[in-house]
């Protein structure tokens, strides 16, 4: 057998002497763990400087402090005022301070924003411009607004009114005459000047649209021989979709009408004048037309029923003053108001 090299024989004798003190040794002592104690550290804050506030406008308040007054900046002058206290009569300083430092004082009174400021507020604010078609033309054609605006917002404005002037040239109701109205292959309506419907026709089934060609709906035929309009839907679409346009245009007519109710009323006299010619009817006409006029509903209507009602009594009094041969008598007086609808009293000359 061959002999193990001698550095083999070191290392083998080496690790077995130190696998041998691995076991053998003795375990070390384990210490005892430590026990720490935490006690509760209160902080005290440090008592903070004084600090001196520099006030623009001042107030004379009271301080009710025992101690002396701290001195004040520039705008706080010290002044002397008196504290009675348990002890006796002392006397304690008083400072000038700000009424915005004092909440709710009750000689500080809110007057709002002064006429002043509104003034050169709108002097200062730039115009509402309108964004109609007319308003954008007018703009456009104003050499003084054209000096004065830049090559981007003429741009802009001509841009604007293209776009206004072809919204308007395709929208559903168009201008006819006092009124609107809104044109359809098969059928056309047209509106009063308040918004309401005038008419609903249709047109020929039969439509000659050139010399070489027409149009002719053979169903078209068959559900109107069934009396069937095959429109109906369509033609509610249209009165849906134009019922918040056609309730504005309403409104503005309305305004315009009260705003000439005088104007209007005079036409319905010089009418009642010219139809009748008995003395008695006239004045029995002119009593209807008296109570026919609004007294509620909204203000521009109750103040339009005044005005005319006003145009009625003047020309009652100047034409059939009291002492005239056509006046109203008391007795027809009497029985006229007995049958008004108004709850005002009929009564031209008092």
């Amino acid at each position: 057998m061959r002999p193990l090299p001698l550095a083999i024989a070191v290392s083998t004798v080496v690790h077995t002497v130190a696998l041998a003190w691995v076991h053998t040794r003795p375990e070390p002592k384990r210490e005892q763990p430590r026990h720490v104690t935490v006690q509760a550290i209160q902080i005290v804050p440090a008592p903070a400087e004084p600090m001196v506030v520099a006030l623009l406008d001042d107030n004379t308040v009271a301080s009710h402090g025992s101690g002396p007054a701290a001195a004040t900046g520039r705008a706080g002058r010290v002044t002397t005022g008196t504290h009675v206290g348990g002890g006796g009569e002392t006397t304690a300083p008083t400072h000038k301070q700000s009424p915005l430092m004092t909440m709710r004082h009750p000689t500080i009174k809110t007057t709002g924003l002064s006429g002043e400021f509104w003034k050169k507020f709108d002097a200062r604010s730039p115009p509402i411009l309108d964004q109609s078609a007319v308003g954008i033309a007018s703009r456009l054609g104003d050499p003084r607004w054209i000096a004065n605006a830049s090559p981007d917002e003429v741009r802009v404005e001509r841009e604007k009114l293209v776009a206004a002037r072809d919204s308007a040239a395709h929208a559903e109701l168009q201008p006819d005459g006092a009124g609107t109205k809104s044109d359809h292959d098969r059928f056309h309506m047209r509106f009063n000047p308040d918004g309401t419907v005038a008419s609903i026709k249709d047109k020929p089934n039969w439509q000659q649209k050139s010399p070489f060609y027409a149009e002719f709906d053979v169903s078209e035929m068959m559900m109107r021989t069934q009396g069937m309009d095959p429109y109906s839907s369509y033609k509610l679409k249209v009165l849906d979709e134009t019922r918040e346009q056609r309730y504005e245009i309403g409104k503005r007519y309305r305004t315009q009408q009260l705003a000439r109710s005088r104007e209007l009323m005079q036409k319905n006299i010089e009418r009642a004048v010219s139809i009748t010619r008995d003395p008695a009817a006239l004045r029995e006409a002119l009593f209807e037309l008296w109570d026919d006029c609004a007294e509620t509903g909204t203000e521009e209507l109750v103040t339009g029923g005044r005005s005319a009602r006003e145009q009625v009594l003047g020309y009652v009094r100047s034409r059939l003053s009291k002492d005239s041969a056509n006046a109203y008598t008391a007795d027809e007086l009497a029985r006229l108001n007995k049958q008004r609808k108004s709850k005002a009293i009929f009564a031209p000359y008092e």
